[in-house]
């Protein structure tokens, strides 16, 4: 796996503005998260705990993405 401050994994970094486009206003209407690992790490999170069942789909294609990044 990456460091927690590397360059995201190019997957990994789309799905990351998938989440940032589609769930602004509802998920991370409080957090401004960055395009670094760690950043990756606190959106799956809190588009599991605040988001709908697309939105925790979305947060588990993230961190796959991230985890299987070459």
């Amino acid at each position: 796996m990456k460091q927690d401050t590397g360059k995201l994994p190019e997957r990994a970094e789309e799905l990351m503005r998938v989440a940032l486009s589609s769930y602004k206003a509802t998920v991370f209407w409080n957090m401004r998260p960055s395009m670094t690992v760690s950043g990756l790490k606190s959106s799956a999170r809190a588009l599991k705990t605040r988001g709908d069942l697309a939105a925790t789909k979305l947060a588990d294609d993230m961190l796959e993405a991230l985890h299987y990044a070459p």
